[in-house]
């Protein structure tokens, strides 16, 4: 049997850009994420936006992953 989790991630201020004004990224937290659940024998399976900020920018997304049992 295959199970899958999912596991939400919201952006943080991350500076200032050119043109758009301020910056978000979802890394270290994301990749730490990753990491954990990669060395515990679970699979990355992409990700889903969850929620989305008025210019179109991702505000949080659900990391997929995925083993079998």
């Amino acid at each position: 049997m295959r199970k899958v989790e999912f596991v939400h991630v919201k952006s943080a201020v991350s500076g200032y850009g050119l043109g758009k004004g301020i910056k978000y990224s979802f890394i270290p937290e994301a990749e730490e994420i990753v990491r954990e659940r990669l060395e515990q024998d679970w699979e990355y399976g992409g990700y889903l936006p969850v929620q989305m900020r008025g210019d179109g920018e991702m505000e949080e997304i659900s990391l997929i992953f995925y083993r079998n049992e």
